[in-house]
Formats: structure tokens, sequence, C-alpha cells
């Protein structure tokens, strides 16, 4: 039987495949797998635009983009599902489309369950990411969000798909954009709640990323503070909160966090992080001033080039001055307007450490 639909796919060549997934329903509120198609495609071309492929990558990806989902329709799959994909890349390859075309459209499948492997090639990659969010937020927007252990969709998986190939691949992407151009595809009649699903479906891939980094040894609370000043590259996230997770149990870390709680215990109580220097009135005041403004581009520059050890440091760097402030100043002056730009000079010292993470999250 298998003998016999391969030789009668082959017959026809992958692309004409691709009208008939018209009448393959994708999700019921959420059309065809031909507008699915569609979708990727136009999403896979914003991909590549934001990863600055080279033209060759880019045409592969496109074409995959376009055929990945024509083996749906042929009778191989129709009766060996679990062939999808596998399928699709060797009638591609007898349909005499390029190798590099064949092998993303199996790879856009992957990885298919824990444990399985992600796309190797950058194109593969592509198709895999725009299918993927695609899914999420069709899925979502029609609410068919998971709850508790119920995940029909297997939108959990599809999550995970996205931050293991991100990251295997070290794309550079703004998350909450690719989604709001994944939900733009949808068309008109589904952006009224564009934004709530884009929150939605940044904050599910996000926890994903969140329990792969625990997964991978990373402290909690440490990854919840990276988070919440660096959520919009996956990439950046992972980077940062491994290289941070190996400074954490080293003597400039501690006091790094020594300093920001003893800055940021009073700094909470301020309206804004911009003191003016004419109500200094003590020698203390200026000097602390004087060196977070130091500090800051020190601290930019290190976490630009991803230096955390001297990032770090810098901000460590900030106790002596940090101390003498709290050894010679009374804060909570009896003067409103004294007070609050004490305050607010406390605050510009804890403003800093949010550069890096928010230190606030840290246990401890």
């Amino acid at each position: 039987d298998a003998r016999f639909f391969f030789e009668e796919d082959r017959k026809q060549p992958l692309e004409q495949r691709v009208p008939k997934l018209e009448d393959i329903v994708f999700q019921e509120s959420l059309g065809s797998m031909k507008a699915k198609v569609d979708r990727i495609v136009a999403l896979s071309q914003y991909l590549v635009e934001q990863l600055g492929l080279p033209q060759d990558q880019k045409d592969v990806a496109l074409r995959a983009a376009y055929l990945c989902k024509a083996d749906l329709v042929t009778h191989m799959v129709y009766e060996f599902p679990e062939l999808q994909g596998i399928m699709g890349r060797e009638y591609a390859l007898t349909s005499g489309e390029p190798a590099a075309v064949a092998q993303a459209i199996y790879e856009h499948i992957l990885p298919r369950h824990a444990g399985d492997a992600v796309a190797q090639s950058v194109p593969g990659a592509v198709v895999a990411l725009a299918d993927r969010f695609d899914t999420l937020v069709g899925c979502f927007a029609a609410g068919l969000i998971p709850t508790g252990s119920q995940d029909p969709y297997a939108l959990r998986r599809a999550a995970t798909g996205i931050v293991q190939t991100i990251l295997r691949h070290g794309f550079s992407l703004p998350l909450t954009s690719v989604l709001r151009m994944a939900m733009q595809q949808y068309g008109p009649s589904w952006q009224a709640r564009a934004e709530d699903v884009v929150h939605q479906v940044a904050a599910f891939i996000r926890q994903r990323l969140r329990v792969a980094l625990i997964e991978q040894g990373c402290r909690h609370d440490l990854v919840d503070a990276v988070l919440a000043v660096e959520p919009d590259d996956l990439t950046e996230m992972a980077r940062r909160t491994t290289q941070l997770n190996t400074l954490l149990d080293e003597p400039v870390f501690r006091e790094a966090v020594r300093v920001f709680q003893r800055a940021a215990n009073l700094a909470q109580q301020a309206e804004t992080t911009e003191p003016d220097a004419g109500l200094f009135q003590t020698p203390e005041e200026q000097p602390l001033l004087e060196i977070v403004q130091e500090a800051q581009p020190v601290v930019k520059e290190a976490v630009a080039v991803g230096d955390w050890r001297r990032a770090i440091g810098a901000l460590a760097g900030l106790g002596p001055a940090v101390d003498k402030f709290f050894d010679k100043v009374l804060v909570m002056d009896r003067d409103l307007a004294i007070r609050r730009n004490r305050l607010a000079l406390l605050a510009r010292v804890a403003g800093l450490f949010r550069t890096v993470a928010d230190f606030s999250q840290l246990e401890g």
C-alpha cells in the first residue's frame, strides 16, 4: 500500500498540491490550511528581514514556507500522518526542488516532542518559527488557551519549540513585534483584541523560557530579575541570565545586592529619579550623584558587550559612597523638598541597577 501511495503521489509535483490545502481546516474559526500557509509565508518574509539573512537563505525559507504543508494532501500522509514533513522533503526532492528547500520543509515540523532535535538549517528554523508563532496567536485569539493539564492544540510544545529554536540559532528577534506581525496576518476582524493576544502569547513564551533556564540550573529569582528588564529578546534573556548566574556566589555580586538593597529600601518612596543638585545640603550628596553619573556609561557599555562581571563590579563600586551617604545624611529630613530630593538621589542609584536586572526580584 505504501509503495502504491508513494508512486501515485509522485505523479503530481508538490507545488500543485498547495491550492488543495483550501479543503483542509486548520481550525474551525481560523480558516483553512491554505490560509495558514499564506500567513506562514508572510511571517517568514518578516523574519528573514528582521534577521538580515542573505538572499539565498531568504529564497530557500520563502519557498519552503510556501510548500511546507503541501504533503498534507498526499495519499501517504493521509494514511500515515506521522510522516508529515518527512514526505514533504521526499516529494520536494522528486519534484525537483533544491535540497535546501526540501530539508527546510522537513525541519519546519521540528521539534516534534520533548527531546527531539530542532531545525539545524536557518531557513528551516525560520519556517518552524513562523508556523508556531502563527499557531499560538491564532489559538489564543480564538480562546483556545491551555488550562491546567488541558492543551489539545499542543501550544506549550509550540512555545517550547520557539524557545529551543531561537536559542539554538542565537536569533535576536523582537518578540512583541513578531507577535504583532503574526496577529496582523489574521485580518481586520481579529484586530480588536490584538494587543491583548500579543501580551498573553509573549508571557506564555517567556514562561517556557523561564522553565528552560531553571532546568539548566539558573536560580529562579535571577531569571525573574532578568525577564523584568529584558522581556523582548529571548536570546539576550538567556545569555544574560546564564552568565549572571555564574557570578551569584561571588563577593562582588553579593556587594552589588547589598548596595542595591540599602538604596532601594527608601528609594521606593521617591517621586522622581532626577535629584536637583541645587537642593543638596551636605558634603555627601554631590559626590554620590557624581559617582552614579560616572558609573552609568560604564555599566551601559558593559551591558552592551555582555561583560557582566564589569557591570556588576561598577554597581558594587557604588558601595562606599552609598554607605557614607547613609552614615552622614538624614534622608527623611523635615523639609519636604530636601527629603524628596534625597529620595530622588537614592532612586537614581537604585535605577542604575535596572540596567542589568531588577534586583528587587532577588531573594536573600
